[in-house]
C-alpha cells in the first residue's frame, strides 16, 4: 500500500470554469475527487482535452467524438477553416479520454461530453481558436486530461513539479512553456478558453506515493481555473 497523495490540498472554487485531472488510474482517488466537484447537469458541456498518446491523429488534426467512443457528434469547423475530424475508432484506444468513462457515468450522466484528442504538432492558433469557441457557451467546463513529470527519480520529479507549480501560479498569466506535462498543447486551448486563468491547486501527488517505486515516477496535479 502506497502513501497516496502528498499533504497538499486546498478547496475547490465554485467559480471554476476549467480544471486539470490525471489520467492514470493509479491516482483514481484524485480523478474521483475532481469529478465529484464538477458542475455537471443536463445543461453542462464537458470538454475533455487529452494528448494523443499513440499518435493516432494527423499532425494538424483534432478528434471530436462522444465519451463512449462510439457515437459521433459530427465535425466542427473552426474560424480559420480547419475542421475537427470525427473518429471513434481511434479514440477508443486513447486512455486520456476512455479512463474517465466510469467517472462520467457516475458524476456527469446527463451532461454532454466532448473529448478532444490533440496532436502534439497541432497549431497553436487553431487551439486558441478552439478554446475561444468553447468559451462562447456559458455552460461549458473545460477539463484538461494530463499527467505531469514523467520518468524521473524523486528529486527530478520534485524539481519539475516545482517549476510547473510556479508556472501555474503565475498571476500574470500561465507560462505554458514551463509546465512539465504530457500535453503541452492542451494549455493553448485553456488560454483561448480563459485568457487570464487563475489556478487553484486541489491536490498534488506522484506515483511514488502510491507504489513506493523510486524510478520512472509520474506526478499528478489536480486543480481548477477561474
Amino acid at each position: 500500500m502506497g502513501l497516496k497523495a502528498l499533504p497538499v490540498k486546498t478547496a475547490w472554487s465554485h467559480a471554476c470554469r476549467a480544471g486539470v485531472v490525471p489520467h492514470h488510474l493509479l491516482a483514481g482517488d484524485l480523478i474521483e475527487e475532481v469529478f465529484s466537484h464538477l458542475p455537471c447537469n443536463k445543461n453542462t458541456i464537458l470538454a475533455i482535452v487529452s494528448p494523443d498518446h499513440y499518435l493516432q491523429t494527423r499532425p494538424q488534426e483534432l478528434v471530436l467524438t462522444s465519451h463512449d467512443g462510439v457515437a459521433l457528434l459530427g465535425d466542427w469547423a473552426l474560424e480559420n477553416g480547419v475542421t475537427l475530424a470525427s473518429s471513434s475508432a481511434r479514440l477508443s484506444i486513447e486512455h486520456g479520454v476512455t479512463v474517465f468513462a466510469p467517472f462520467v457515468k457516475k458524476y456527469c450522466p446527463h451532461s454532454q461530453v466532448i473529448p478532444l484528442v490533440i496532436n502534439y504538432r497541432s497549431r497553436q492558433a487553431n487551439l486558441l481558436s478552439l478554446g475561444k469557441q468553447l468559451a462562447q457557451t456559458p455552460d461549458t467546463f473545460l477539463l484538461i486530461s494530463s499527467d505531469f513529470s514523467h520518468y524521473g527519480d524523486l528529486a527530478t520529479t520534485r524539481e519539475n513539479d516545482r517549476q510547473s507549480m510556479q508556472a501555474l501560479l503565475n498571476r500574470q498569466g500561465i507560462t505554458y512553456q514551463q509546465i512539465n506535462n504530457d500535453c503541452p498543447n492542451c494549455w493553448w486551448v485553456l488560454q483561448g478558453f480563459l485568457p487570464q486563468a487563475k489556478f487553484n491547486l486541489l491536490s498534488q501527488s506522484n506515483s511514488y506515493y502510491y507504489s513506493l517505486v523510486k524510478e520512472n515516477i509520474t506526478s499528478y496535479f489536480t486543480g481548477c481555473f477561474q
